[in-house]
Formats: structure tokens, sequence, C-alpha cells
């Protein structure tokens, strides 16, 4: 895709976008929906460009809890992604995390649980165990297992992804910082649901 097409898809997604930081889930939705109808009007598109744009509204999907049109989707865009850039590539990665969100939305925890697992491992051999994008994805596989009805291994890895970013960021990065308030959560959550059972 040409340079001028990427930017001519940003200026087109600033709208949606705005809508959807302000919260206007189900507006920005319907934006995005019109824009890829119209990116699509020819059909099936799998440059880019139309990707970004499917991205986009799997992430707008699920903060309007369309989960179902969500998985639909996004399993469509991972595997263009694959095509188009293979699958090591980071916006390939970047397509499975996207996937394996939407199925946490349908309760699909071990799928999604899966699919975590090989994207850490991707984002492991690109770009190294310690690196922030690599942790973030640590820390999402910690919170699918938690999901998935499985607290101990939870507890695991979010303890070794805290670790982790200690050594490597900091203890005062915000990465750091969020999965220490995850790992306090869970440990609360287990405590509670010992005291109430």
């Amino acid at each position: 895709m040409d340079p001028g097409a990427d930017d001519d898809v940003r200026i087109r997604l600033s709208e949606p976008m705005a809508e959807w930081a302000a919260g206007n889930f189900d507006h920005a939705v319907d934006l995005l929906e019109q824009l890829l109808t119209e990116m699509e009007a020819e059909g099936p598109r799998e440059d880019l460009g139309a990707l970004q744009v499917r991205h986009q509204l799997i992430v707008v999907y699920g903060y309007a809890e369309r989960f179902t049109d969500a998985v639909e989707l996004a399993e469509r865009n991972l595997k263009s992604y694959q095509v188009l850039l293979g699958p090591e590539d980071l916006d390939t990665l970047q397509a499975q995390t996207d996937l394996a969100y939407a199925y946490t939305g349908v309760d699909r925890h071990d799928e999604a649980v899966t699919l975590m697992t090989e994207t850490l491992e991707g984002y492991r051999e690109a770009l190294g165990p310690d690196y922030p994008d690599t942790l973030d994805r640590q820390r999402a596989l910690a919170q699918f297992l938690w999901w998935a009805g499985r607290p101990d291994e939870s507890i695991a890895v979010c303890e070794q992804t805290l670790a982790s970013c200690q050594r490597a960021l900091g203890p005062d990065d915000g990465l750091t910082q969020e999965i220490a308030a995850n790992l306090e959560d869970i440990r609360e959550e287990i405590r509670d649901g010992a005291a109430g059972g």
C-alpha cells in the first residue's frame, strides 16, 4: 500500500476513533462498518489499509459487547495477516491478540489461552523476553488464565511477569505497577472466595 493510501485510511479512522475514545461505542461501530463497506464496495480487500480498519472495528466491537461479530471478523483478519505478512510479523501477532480477546467475550477461554500462549512465544522470538510489548502479552496471558478458571497458573505467570518487569523496566514503570495491581487483585479475589466458601 502506498504511503498516501495509508494517510487516507488514518484520516478516515480519526472520526470513529474519536467517537470510541468518547465512549460512543455504537456510533463508532456504525462509522467503522460504513468505512469498511465503502472500502470493500467492489469486493473484499486484503491490503493493509482494510486490515487496519478491521482491527479497529474488532476492538470497538469488544467495547460495544458485540463479541460474536468480533470473533467472526478477528478470525478473518488473522487469516489475512498470515497470508499478507506471514505468521511471525508483529501485525499478525497483534491480530492473534485481537482474536484471543474476542474469544474471551464468547467464553472460549481455553482457545484464548492457547492462542495467547502462541502469541507470547512469537513476541519473545521477535522482540526478546524483556521487551515491554512481550511483557504486556505475558500479562494478558495471566489474565486469560484467570478467566479460564486456572488461578494457580494465572498467579504463577503474573508473578513471573512482575519479576521480569521489575528487573527490565524498574519498579516505577507503568506496566510494572499495573501487573503488581493485577496480582494483588487476583490474590484478593482468591482470599474472598476462600472466606466466602
